[in-house]
C-alpha cells in the first residue's frame, strides 16, 4: 500500500488525469435526463465524489495541505473579491431585471443547491487534489509553485473539452471556455494558496456559476445550452478576463515557499 501512495505522488500529473476522468464520468451520467434529475442526481454524485476524495486525500497523507479548513487570516480573503465583478456581469440581466424567472421555490432550491456542488466539486478535484499533488511534488521552490497552478489550470481547462465531444459546443466556443477556464483556475489556485483555504475560492466559484446559469430556470425544456460563439465573441470575452489570469499570477508572488498552504506567517504588501 505504502508503495501505491508514493507511486501516486511521485506521479503528480499521471495520478491527476486519472482523477480527472473519473470525475468526469461521475458528472456526465446526470446529464440529458431532466432538469431536476440534473440538479438533484447531479448534486449528489458531485458531492458524494468531493467525499471520496477527502478520503484519498487522506490516504495520501495529503489532507492537510488540501486547504479544507477555514482561511489562515480573514484578512486575506479580499484577495478573490475581484472576482465579485465578474459576478455581476455575469448575472447582469437577472440583476437588472431584464431576465424574468417564474421557477417554483423547489427548482430554485435544486438550481442554488447544485451550484453549489459544482463549486464544491470542481475545487476539490482540480485544487485540494489536482494541485496539491503537483505542489507535494514541486512546491519547494518558486517556479514549481507556478509549475503546479499553471499545470493543474491547464488540466483544469481541457476537462472542458467534453462539451465538444458530447456536442454542447462548437470549436470556437470550447476553445474559449478552455481558455479563460485556464484563467480562472490560475485565480482560484493562487487565492487557494495565499489563503491556505479552498473554501472562499469554493463559495466565488459556485455563486460565479449561478450568476451565469439564471436563464437556466427560465428554458426549462432545453436549459443545457449548446454554446456558440462568434470570432469577436470569444476575443472579448478572453480579454476580459485576461486580467483574472495575471491578477493570479500577480499574487502568488508572495505565496509562502515553506508548507505553502499551512504557513501561518503569510503577509500582504
Amino acid at each position: 500500500m505504502n508503495q501505491l501512495k508514493q507511486r501516486i505522488k511521485n506521479h503528480p500529473v499521471i495520478s491527476s488525469i486519472l482523477v480527472l476522468l473519473l470525475a468526469i464520468l461521475c458528472t456526465e451520467v446526470t446529464k440529458d435526463k431532466g432538469q431536476v434529475w440534473y440538479y438533484s442526481i447531479g448534486a449528489i454524485t458531485q458531492f458524494c465524489f468531493a467525499g471520496a476524495l477527502i478520503i484519498l486525500l487522506k490516504y495520501l497523507d495529503l489532507y492537510k495541505t488540501a486547504g479544507i479548513s477555514s482561511p489562515r487570516s480573514w484578512k486575506q480573503v479580499w484577495l478573490i473579491a475581484p472576482l465579485l465583478i465578474y459576478c455581476y456581469i455575469n448575472g447582469e440581466s437577472f440583476f437588472t431585471g431584464e431576465l424574468h424567472i417564474n421557477a417554483s421555490l423547489g427548482l430554485w432550491s435544486l438550481f442554488i443547491i447544485h451550484y453549489i456542488s459544482v463549486g464544491v466539486f470542481e475545487e476539490m478535484v482540480c485544487r485540494s487534489t489536482i494541485m496539491n499533488l503537483m505542489l507535494h511534488k514541486w512546491g519547494n521552490t518558486r517556479m514549481g509553485i507556478y509549475k503546479s497552478v499553471l499545470l493543474s489550470s491547464l488540466i483544469f481547462g481541457l476537462a472542458h473539452l467534453t462539451n465538444l465531444i458530447y456536442g454542447r459546443g462548437d470549436l470556437l466556443s470550447v476553445s474559449c471556455q478552455i481558455i479563460y477556464a485556464i484563467f480562472f483556475g490560475v485565480f482560484f489556485g493562487a487565492c487557494m494558496i495565499r489563503n491556505g483555504s479552498v473554501i472562499p475560492a469554493m463559495i466565488m466559484h459556485a455563486f460565479f456559476d449561478i450568476c451565469g446559469n439564471f436563464s437556466d430556470l427560465k428554458s426549462k425544456s432545453n436549459f443545457i445550452a449548446i454554446h456558440q460563439t462568434s470570432l469577436e465573441g470569444a476575443i472579448l470575452v478572453i480579454l476580459m478576463l485576461l486580467p483574472m489570469f495575471l491578477y493570479g499570477l500577480f499574487i502568488l508572488r508572495k505565496a509562502d515557499l515553506h508548507n505553502t498552504l499551512l504557513h501561518k506567517n503569510d503577509t500582504i504588501d
